[in-house]
């Protein structure tokens, strides 16, 4: 038997077509018995996460089962499996598998080391395993990466290392209030930055993520595709209120963010901590905003700074991580 993985990811795949590839609870039950349909696949689990869709999966031809697996995330998309060719990466048997603890591990995610991933590989498991598509073979398998995983943390500081302004801000939320997940987070700009930023702060688990944009169809699109709800830039004002964090990522000309919606927000908030990560040039925060009380302001030199600072610790963390999942079977 061949184990093998076809996917598509951030690196591979530009983000319009990877979003047409994810599947959401939902439809994971339907595309598992599609795979499952061929002749070729005895077992199948699928990852599909905002930043890639993966599927794994267990038969006695490898070359048959590749084939098998590009025609499932060709019929995704309705499109040609030769229109993807340039797309999708195929891992055999031990590259596969090694790839797959790669993932579990973090060391293959846009915010390095992310611990959100453990979570999404033990419930695409856990899918298979309920749509019964899964045995002995991808069982184990998944099993193992998640003990990988979970080993690589506990002995490194991988997720602790960002490597980007995008990744430090949410590295700056977490060091704020620690645990994300019952904290509301907006991000403001759904560019390229904007976009990285909100994966961050998903990847560190945060719990609800609000995209304000100028224009609404983006906003739209990066809220769907971070698990999010996208909102009006006029509606600024009331959605800091009602955020723990906010990353600002524009192209404005102006700040977005005076010093005066600043104390106005803060006085609504009744004393409840802001914290402000402006990684926008020019600034979306003015800088006197950093005056106000209950209001935490971190800027492009904060993040430059401590990116640097980081570099040679994240590298070092990374290589012990890497070794730790290169001894695994």
């Amino acid at each position: 038997m061949s184990v093998l993985v076809a996917g598509l990811n951030y690196k591979s795949t530009p983000l319009d077509l990877l979003e047409q590839f994810s599947f959401d609870a939902t439809e994971l039950g339907k595309a598992l018995h599609a795979a499952r349909a061929s002749e070729h696949v005895r077992e199948a689990v699928i990852l599909s996460t905002c930043n890639r869709t993966e599927v794994y999966a267990v038969g006695p031809s490898a070359a048959a089962l590749e084939r098998a697996l590009r025609d499932v995330i060709a019929v995704r998309a309705a499109l040609e499996v030769r229109e993807l060719a340039p797309f999708v990466y195929v891992r055999r048997d031990a590259g596969a598998v090694r790839h797959l603890f790669r993932v579990a591990a973090g060391l293959d995610s846009t915010v390095l080391g992310e611990s959100e991933i453990q979570g999404q590989v033990r419930r695409a498991l856990r899918v298979a395993a309920d749509e019964g598509a899964v045995g002995p073979t991808l069982r184990g398998v998944f099993r193992q990466a998640l003990v990988t995983g979970k080993l690589v943390r506990h002995r490194t500081r991988i997720g602790e290392q960002p490597g980007s302004v995008a990744s430090l801000a949410a590295a700056f939320a977490a060091r704020a209030f620690g645990e994300l997940r019952a904290r509301r987070a907006l991000v403001v700009g759904a560019g390229r930055t904007g976009s990285a930023a909100a994966r961050a702060l998903r990847g560190r688990g945060v719990g609800e993520l609000v995209v304000a944009n100028r224009g609404a169809a983006a906003a739209e699109r990066l809220a769907a595709r971070v698990g999010g709800v996208a909102a009006p830039l006029p509606a600024l004002e009331g959605e800091l209120v009602a955020a723990d964090i906010a990353v600002f990522a524009t192209g404005a000309p102006a700040p977005l963010l005076d010093r005066e919606m600043a104390a106005r927000v803060a006085l609504r908030r009744n004393a409840r901590r802001l914290v402000l990560i402006d990684l926008a040039l020019p600034r979306d925060v003015h800088p006197a905003a950093r005056g106000v009380a209950g209001v935490t302001l971190h800027d492009l030199d904060d993040a430059g700074a401590a990116v640097r600072a980081n570099e040679l610790l994240r590298n070092r963390e990374k290589r012990r991580a890497e070794e730790l999942v290169d001894r695994e079977p």
